[in-house]
């Protein structure tokens, strides 16, 4: 079981600059005393909930000298100001940009909100309540605002030089990566057909999150609604595609994810070969990011790489009959 909760290295509250401390202090209304840094993701951004005598939010922070993080923290802030309101998501409050030392910061600041991550290990009732969450994305984001228009999933995807020839290479001779065993000769060619479909089956104009791992997700305590966190890998694509990822995590803790294809409504139209095809691009991608060097700020990225290969070609093989 891959924990998480507990991937991140994160920048501590003493490390921000006096004026950060002292800007976010502001946003919170009352003096910071305790501060609970986020265990999950795989960035190493300062990211925590900042607690006071009464009042409590949580708060990312990043320089412009991290080129990555201060770039998605100011694409995030432009993301959540475009979405419509009433979305499941943890409230936004502000983004905020303070000059510390010379330095220009990124500050972003939401609602704290009492809750769990699911998956440790997934039930009935959190698959449940992403599915309920996934159709009221639908319903309130009908096309992506004009400024976040980008590449499709396909796009994305299929289109990657590094992902559309990898499992051909490995069914032809290539060193087949240790860390996923059910990649062998035989079932990469069945891959690689797959992967050859995928352009075609991951067109669609339904707006997607693109990135619903278990620590983008939050499971709410005092209604059980799902919220969905990190919104800035937005696309558009089949509408069944962020279901048919989270399916796989619960498919990994034992759940009947074949038969929650059958029964949503997101997926029951489906053709299961084009989500075979989603299933081996994403297979992929994890492939060959999870043979790629390990990343110092971020030591559990690899292995998430890993593990979500491993999950997927496990899925895949049940489905498709692999011996």
């Amino acid at each position: 079981m891959f924990d998480y909760a507990q991937t991140a290295q994160r920048a501590p509250w003493s490390a921000l600059p006096p004026l950060v401390r002292k800007t976010l202090t502001l946003h919170l209304g009352e003096d910071v005393l305790s501060v609970e840094p986020a265990g999950g993701g795989f960035t190493h951004g300062f990211a925590a909930i900042l607690r006071g005598g009464s009042k409590c939010m949580f708060a990312k922070a990043a320089p412009e000298t991290d080129d990555f993080l201060y770039g998605a923290y100011l694409l995030e802030g432009q993301v959540l100001k475009s979405l419509p309101a009433g979305l499941p998501m943890p409230g936004f409050r502000t983004a905020d940009g303070v000059d510390a030392g010379g330095i220009r910061w990124q500050l972003l600041c939401f609602d704290a909100v009492q809750a769990h991550m699911p998956g440790r290990p997934w039930t009935e009732p959190e698959l449940g309540a992403v599915h309920a969450s996934l159709l009221a994305v639908e319903a309130g984001v009908g096309e992506l605002p004009p400024q976040l228009k980008g590449q499709t999933l396909a796009e994305q995807l299929a289109g990657d030089p590094d992902l559309k020839r990898l499992f051909g290479d490995l069914a032809s001779g290539a060193e087949l990566p240790a860390f996923a065993p059910l990649v062998t000769p035989e079932s990469a060619a069945d891959l690689q057909m797959l992967v050859d479909l995928s352009a075609s089956a991951l067109r669609g104009q339904s707006v997607l999150h693109n990135d619903l791992r278990p620590d983008n997700i939050l499971i709410r305590e005092a209604d059980s609604v799902a919220l969905f966190c990190d919104w800035n890998f937005l696309t558009v694509g089949p509408r069944w595609a962020d279901w048919v990822l989270v399916l796989a995590y619960a498919w990994q803790d034992g759940l009947d994810a074949d038969a929650w294809l059958q029964c949503s409504e997101l997926s029951r139209g489906a053709d299961p070969q084009d989500i075979d095809a989603w299933l081996a691009i994403l297979a992929a991608y994890f492939v060959f990011n999870g043979a790629r060097a390990e990343v110092p700020s971020s030591p559990r990225l690899r292995a998430h790489g890993r593990h979500s290969a491993r999950m997927l070609t496990g899925w895949l093989a049940q489905r498709r009959g692999w011996s």
